[in-house]
This record gives structure tokens, sequence and C-alpha cells, in this order.
């Protein structure tokens, strides 16, 4: 069991290679909230949101270079998550991945 999960939290889908600012790590979308854990820290999410505090998704051009997804909460801010897999061909469907489940949750 991995030790940050909350009594009754499970991982619905989990994204390795994924850049917050110029970071690298992963990124854990659950049934409660999705974190993203630094690669070079701790093993506890560096950065977690309830999807009740989730206004909005907005995801990168297909024609962008970076394979984005960014995170519009209620206060306004936003947060931006890069998809980086070494093999490029993956970055697009792993956050499509992430998009469509998170569709389903931020309601």
């Amino acid at each position: 069991m991995i030790s940050w999960l909350k009594n009754g939290e499970e991982i619905t889908i989990h994204v390795d290679n994924v850049k917050f600012k110029k970071d690298n790590g992963s990124l854990y979308v659950t049934n409660v909230r999705i974190c993203w854990i630094n690669a070079n820290a701790n093993l506890n999410p560096t950065i977690q949101y309830e999807y009740h505090k989730i206004k909005a998704q907005r995801i990168s051009p297909d024609a962008a270079e970076k394979v984005r997804l960014q995170l519009v909460l209620y206060d306004d801010s936003a947060i931006t998550f890069h998809f980086n897999n070494p093999k490029k061909e993956l970055q697009k469907p792993e956050r499509e991945r992430v998009k469509e489940i998170l569709v389903e949750l931020i309601q």
C-alpha cells in the first residue's frame, strides 16, 4: 500500500514523466484527488487537489510542441502539467487518458 493514500482512496491512473514547472515527477489520479509527486523529493504528494476545487481543465492544441494539461481552480489560479514521456508518441495518449478520467471526476 502507498503510504500517502487516504483511507478508502484508490489510484485510478498513474503516469510517470510528467513535469510541473521544470521538475519531473509522477501524476496520480485517485477516486478522491489528483496528486503530483516530484521525482527528486520524498514520496509524498508535492501538489494535490481534491476535485471539488477544480473548475475546469484545458489541454494544449494538437499542433503545440509540448503536450500539456492545465487545471483551472475555483480561486482562478491554474496549474499546468507537461507530459514528457521519452517516447513522444505516448505523450498525447497519456494526457488524453488522464483528461477523460478527470471529465468524470470534475463536476
